[in-house]
């Protein structure tokens, strides 16, 4: 997963860097050096914000998700 994939994802997921990091249980910071390229997305996180991504775009999901754009 590149920066601005993950930043993408995010942003369709109306999710702030602390909320995802909350969900993937890093720190805040993390998420932000992965969007920045600073740091590579370790295997297991790019799968479960793929997760996230997955469930949130099913019928009735709990996840807030951005309006799409114009």
């Amino acid at each position: 997963m590149t920066p601005l994939a993950l930043r993408t994802i995010r942003d369709e997921l109306g999710l702030t860097q602390r909320e995802l990091a909350e969900m993937v249980g890093v720190q805040p910071q993390t998420v932000s050096n992965w969007e920045r390229g600073r740091q590579g997305i370790p295997e297991p996180a790019a799968k479960l914000i793929a997760r996230l991504l997955q469930d949130a775009r099913r019928p009735g999901s709990r996840l807030r998700r951005a309006a799409p754009a114009a």
